[in-house]
C-alpha cells in the first residue's frame, strides 16, 4: 500500500477501481499528501487542471453524485460555482449557481467563517423553507457536506459534496476535507495573485505601447485605436463600461464621445449627451482640480451627491471611477470606468496607471483636434472648387501627368492621393465599351482637327464604385513649334442622373409603343374573333324564324343547338380575355411552390382524357420549387399539358415533363410526340387568338395567357420543334 501511495500522481487519480479497493480515509490522506506536493511545484496555469482532478477524486473516494467548488467574492456578497465533478448520468446544475446572493445565507456564512463544516445527513428532515433544501430540489440530493475554504482569516468559498442517499459524515473525514479546502483556497489565491501580476504586466506593456502608438498613429486610425484601448482597459479592470467624455465648462456641458460596453450590458452613450456639469458638482468640482474620483459603491454616496446617485442608478451603475483629462491645467474631459454586475473598487497601482492613460488621451484629443481643423480647412477648399467647376484637370501631355481639381459629388468620393495621377489611370477608368470611341475623339482633337474636345462616356472614379456618365470638355492650350500638343485643360461634368432619366424615358416610350401595338392587335383580333359567333347567332336566328313558320322540329332544334354553341364559344372567349387582362393586376401571394405537386394536380385533372386517348406521361423526378402565384403557375401547367394532349397521336401519345435549376432560374420542359410545328410559327403560336389549325378546339388564348403569366413572374416561354410530325417542346 505504501508503494502504491508513493507512485501515485494526479494523472492516475482517475483509476476508479484502485480507489474503491482501498480505505477511503487512507486514500483521502494520500490525496492530501499528493495535493501538497503538486500545488507547490505546479505553475499557476496548471492549477485549474489539478483542482479538477482533485474534486473528481474526492467524488470517487466518497462515492457521491457531485463534488464542486463555490468561490466567494472578497466582500462576501456574491458566490459563483467554478468547478464541478459529476457521477455517471448526473445532470450538471453549475449554470444555476453563477450569481449566488450570499446575503441570503447569513447564518450559514457565520458558521463557515468559524471554520466549521455544514453536514446535512438527510435534506428531507429540513423544513421546506430551508435554503439548502430549496437549492437542492429536483437534484435527487439527500445528503450534503459543505467544507469551508479558509485562509489568511478570509472565507474564500466552500468545497461541496452531494450524495443521493442518506449519509453520515464522520469527524475524521470532515477534518481531512477541511485541510483539502484550505489547500484549494491557497492554490486559488496563489493563482489569482499570479494572474493579477501577469495581468498587471500586460497592462503596463499595453500602456507603454499605447503612448508610442498615439504619437505615431495616422489620423484616420485614431478613432479605432481609442475604441480598442477602452476595450482593453475595461477587460483588464473586469469593468462593464469604459468611456471618454469631453467637458466644456464654459457652456456647462459634458458628453460621451467614445464608449466600450460588455456584450451583456446596454450602452449609455446616447443618454449621456449634453449633460449639465453643475448638476453633478460632487464629481466635476474635483475633476476640474485634477483629482481622481473613485466611487466603490454608488448606494453609499453622501446626501450632497443625490443627483449623481440618481443618474448612476438610472443607468445601472453600481461602482464607478473618473480620471480627469487636463490640458494646460484646464479640465477638458475624463476617462470613466463603470461596474454594473457588482460593486468593485480600483487599487492604487491601477489608479496611477489610469491617470497616466487619461493624459495620453489628452494628447490624442489634441491630435484629433488638429486633424479636424485640417479637415475643416480642406472642406472649405472643396466648397470653393465646387463653386468653380465639377471636375477640372490640367494634363501635361508630354509627361502624361494629370493634376486634378475634383469636385466632391455624393456619388464620387475621390481620395486625396488621386488628385495627382497619370493619363493611363484616366483611360483605364473609362468603361471598356466607351474607351475606343473616347480615344478616337481625343486623338482627333490632339491632331488639331477639332477646336474643342467634347465627348460623353462612362467613368469609374473608384475601383469598387459604379460607372457614371460624364460630359468631358477641353482643349489643347499649348503646342510646340511642330504643333505637337503640350498641355490640355478641361473639365468633366457629372450627367449620370440626366442620362439615366433619358434612358428611362426612352425605355418608357418603347414600352408604351409596344403596349399600343399590342392594344391595336388586341382590338383587331377581339373584334374579328367575337364577330364569328355573333354572325353564327345572327344567321341561325334568321333560319330559326323560317323553321318556326314551317314547324319543322328537327330544324328548329339544330338552329337552337348552333346558337347555343356559338354563345358558349363567345362566353369562353370573354372569360379567357378577362383572365388575360387580370394577369399583373389581380394576383395571389407569392409563395414557394412545388413544381412536382403542381404537375401532379394537372395530371389528376386530365387523367380521364389521358386514359381515354391512351397517352403515356413520363414525369422526371425530383423537381425543384419555384416562387410565385400558385394559382397562375397552375394555369400555365394545365394549359401546356392540355395542348400536348390535344396534339398527341391517340393510342401512341407520349408526354415527358421535367424541370431543372439553372442559376437563379428553373427551366420547365413539356415535350410531346405530336404533330409538331413548322419553325416560322414557333413564336407566332403565343400571339392572341393565334391557331395554326383554325378547326382545332380552343380559343387561341391559352398560350398567350401562359406567356403573360410567365413574363409577369420574370421568366420567358418558348417552343422548339424540328417541324411537322416531329413533336413539340
Amino acid at each position: 500500500m505504501r508503494q502504491d501511495r508513493e507512485n501515485l500522481n494526479l494523472n492516475t487519480l482517475a483509476d476508479t477501481a484502485f480507489w474503491q479497493s482501498i480505505n477511503p480515509q487512507l486514500s483521502l490522506e494520500t490525496l492530501i499528501a499528493k495535493m501538497s506536493a503538486e500545488f507547490v511545484k505546479r505553475a499557476s496555469k496548471d492549477v485549474q487542471l489539478a483542482i479538477r482532478a482533485i474534486i473528481r477524486q474526492l467524488g470517487m473516494i466518497h462515492r457521491v453524485s457531485r463534488c464542486y467548488i463555490i468561490e466567494f467574492s472578497d466582500d462576501l456578497k456574491l458566490g459563483r460555482q467554478s468547478y464541478e465533478w459529476l457521477d455517471q448520468d448526473v445532470i450538471s446544475r453549475m449554470a444555476l449557481f453563477q450569481q449566488i446572493q450570499l446575503e441570503d445565507y447569513g447564518k450559514l456564512l457565520e458558521i463557515l467563517k468559524t471554520g466549521e463544516s455544514i453536514a446535512i445527513e438527510d435534506l428531507e428532515r429540513l423544513p421546506d423553507h430551508h435554503l439548502l433544501k430549496r437549492d437542492m430540489q429536483d437534484s435527487n440530493t439527500r445528503s450534503l457536506l459543505l467544507v469551508p475554504m479558509l485562509g489568511a482569516e478570509r472565507l474564500g468559498g466552500v468545497v461541496g459534496l452531494s450524495a443521493e442517499d442518506v449519509r453520515s459524515w464522520d469527524e475524521r473525514t470532515i477534518q481531512l476535507l477541511s485541510i483539502v479546502g484550505e489547500m484549494i483556497f491557497n492554490a486559488l489565491e496563489k493563482k489569482r495573485s499570479d494572474d493579477k501580476l501577469d495581468d498587471r504586466l500586460k497592462f503596463e506593456t499595453f500602456i507603454s505601447r499605447l503612448g508610442r502608438d498615439l504619437i505615431n498613429v495616422e489620423p484616420h486610425q485614431l478613432e479605432e485605436m481609442i475604441d480598442s484601448s477602452l476595450r482593453f482597459i475595461g477587460e483588464h479592470l473586469d469593468a462593464d463600461r469604459c468611456y471618454l467624455m469631453t467637458a466644456d465648462e464654459e457652456n456647462d456641458l459634458v458628453q460621451v464621445t467614445h464608449e466600450w460596453v460588455r456584450s451583456e450590458v446596454s450602452s449609455v452613450k446616447e443618454n449621456l449627451q449634453r449633460v449639465p456639469i453643475r448638476a453633478n458638482s460632487f464629481v466635476s468640482s474635483r475633476l476640474s482640480r485634477g483629482e481622481t474620483v473613485i466611487i466603490p459603491d454608488v448606494s453609499e454616496l453622501p446626501a450632497e451627491a443625490q443627483t449623481l446617485r440618481a443618474m448612476l442608478n438610472s443607468i445601472g451603475t453600481r461602482s464607478s471611477a473618473y480620471f480627469p483629462m487636463l490640458r494646460h491645467h484646464k479640465w477638458i474631459g475624463l476617462l470613466g470606468v463603470a461596474h454594473v454586475r457588482q460593486t468593485k473598487t480600483i487599487d492604487q497601482v491601477d489608479t496611477a496607471l489610469l491617470e497616466m492613460i487619461a493624459q495620453m488621451f489628452v494628447n490624442a484629443s489634441l491630435k484629433k483636434s488638429a486633424f479636424d481643423q485640417l479637415q475643416e480647412s480642406e472642406r472649405r477648399f472643396r466648397m470653393m472648387i465646387e463653386a468653380i467647376c465639377d471636375h477640372g484637370y490640367d494634363w501635361n501631355i508630354a509627361t502624361g501627368d494629370v493634376y486634378y481639381l475634383r469636385r466632391r459629388w455624393n456619388a464620387i468620393q475621390q481620395a486625396a492621393e488621386e488628385y495627382h495621377s497619370r493619363i493611363e489611370t484616366w483611360l483605364d477608368a473609362i468603361h471598356p465599351e466607351d474607351r475606343q470611341r473616347v480615344q478616337a475623339i481625343l486623338d482627333e482633337h490632339l491632331q488639331g482637327s477639332t477646336r474643342f474636345y467634347e465627348v460623353e462616356y462612362r467613368m469609374k472614379y473608384q475601383q469598387d464604385a459604379e460607372y457614371r456618365w460624364v460630359l468631358d470638355r477641353g482643349m489643347v492650350v499649348s503646342r510646340d513649334q511642330k504643333q505637337q500638343p503640350l498641355r490640355m485643360l478641361g473639365a468633366e461634368i457629372d450627367i449620370h442622373e440626366m442620362k439615366l432619366y433619358q434612358d428611362e424615358r426612352e425605355q418608357l416610350i418603347a414600352e408604351l409603343e409596344a403596349k399600343n401595338q399590342e392594344l391595336e392587335q388586341f382590338t383587331y383580333t377581339v373584334s374579328h374573333d367575337l364577330k364569328s359567333p355573333l354572325i353564327t347567332i345572327s344567321g341561325y336566328l334568321g333560319a330559326l324564324k323560317e323553321d318556326l313558320q314551317t314547324g319543322n322540329p328537327l330544324l328548329i332544334n339544330d338552329s337552337i343547338e348552333e346558337i347555343s354553341q356559338a354563345s358558349l364559344k363567345m362566353r369562353r372567349l370573354l372569360d379567357q380575355l378577362l383572365d388575360l387582362s387580370r394577369v399583373g393586376r389581380v394576383q395571389g401571394a407569392s409563395v414557394s411552390n412545388s413544381l412536382e405537386q403542381l404537375v401532379k394536380e394537372s395530371l389528376d385533372l386530365f387523367a380521364p382524357l389521358l386514359s381515354e386517348r391512351g397517352i403515356k406521361v413520363n414525369l422526371i423526378q425530383p423537381m425543384p420549387s419555384v416562387q410565385g402565384d400558385q394559382t397562375r403557375l397552375g394555369e400555365v401547367i394545365q394549359n401546356l399539358l392540355e395542348n400536348a394532349i390535344k396534339f398527341c397521336p391517340a393510342s401512341d401519345g407520349q408526354i415527358e415533363i421535367a424541370a431543372e435549376s439553372k442559376g437563379q432560374f428553373v427551366t420547365v420542359t413539356i415535350r410531346d410526340n405530336g404533330i409538331g410545328i413548322a419553325k416560322p410559327y414557333l413564336d407566332k403560336i403565343f400571339g392572341l387568338f393565334e391557331k395554326l389549325n383554325p378547326r382545332s378546339e380552343g380559343t387561341g388564348i391559352g398560350l398567350a395567357l401562359c406567356r403573360r403569366i410567365i413574363e409577369h413572374h420574370g421568366g420567358k416561354i418558348w417552343a422548339d420543334s424540328e417541324g411537322e410530325g416531329c413533336g413539340t417542346t
